[in-house]
């Protein structure tokens, strides 16, 4: 006991995301893990100046996700819609991903009604793209278009999110396929053209035709 403690000293001190990876490496695997991970998750939740980006209690909560019990539950659910905010604006948009994803582990269906709230909230990271991109792909996966759909339809937040968002509706009816492409016929968005153009090339309605919807420049 005394070494496995000693072992998961160097975690349960960890204030950096290197901090966290290096003593994973050494710590050994089990109840004892977890313990030591949801201690330090919950005493950087209780401060959040110690992780002012939630970047921390991210990395914990991705180690957390083969661990994850019923009792993780609620904790999950209080970080996927953990809004923090500094000099530059909103933190913790990787910190509501990883949860999502760990949520997803436990609990799949309620993962989903989080996703689609995430791709709502319009706190999407710029740089990232953090939790859209995660919220998409979790619902792709699981054949859930719909809000996908409407958040294309919005004009998606950033651009690789959009991009994402119509790559991943392959399934969707090809005349909202068309749709959808006629309201980016003008859109100077590289990127988010690009998933247009592998939706329209991945789409089995014939009628969705790549070379009849791709803007020309």
């Amino acid at each position: 006991m005394a070494t496995t403690e000693a072992a998961l000293l160097p975690l349960r001190r960890a204030r950096t995301i290197g901090e966290v990876k290096a003593a994973l490496e050494a710590a050994p695997h089990g109840p004892a893990l977890q313990s030591a991970l949801i201690q330090r998750y919950s005493t950087l939740a209780a401060d959040a100046r110690r992780d002012p980006a939630g970047q921390v209690r991210a990395e914990l909560l991705r180690a957390l996700r083969p661990l994850v019990t019923q009792a993780d539950r609620e904790r999950l659910e209080t970080a996927v819609v953990t809004y923090e905010f500094g000099p530059h604006g909103e933190n913790c948009a990787e910190l509501r991903a990883a949860a999502l994803l760990t949520l997803s582990d436990l609990d799949p269906d309620l993962a989903e009604v989080y996703a689609a709230h995430l791709l709502g909230d319009n706190r999407t990271e710029t740089m990232s793209g953090e939790p859209a991109l995660t919220a998409i792909r979790l619902l792709a996966a699981r054949g859930a278009i719909t809000p996908i759909y409407l958040f294309a339809l919005k004009g998606g937040v950033g651009q690789e999110p959009l991009g994402e968002a119509l790559r991943s509706l392959d399934k969707l009816p090809g005349s909202l396929v068309e749709g959808l492409a006629w309201r980016m016929l003008t859109s100077e968005d590289a990127v988010a053209l690009v998933g247009l153009f592998d939706l329209l090339t991945a789409h089995a309605e014939p009628e969705v035709d790549p070379v009849r919807w791709t803007p020309q420049h």
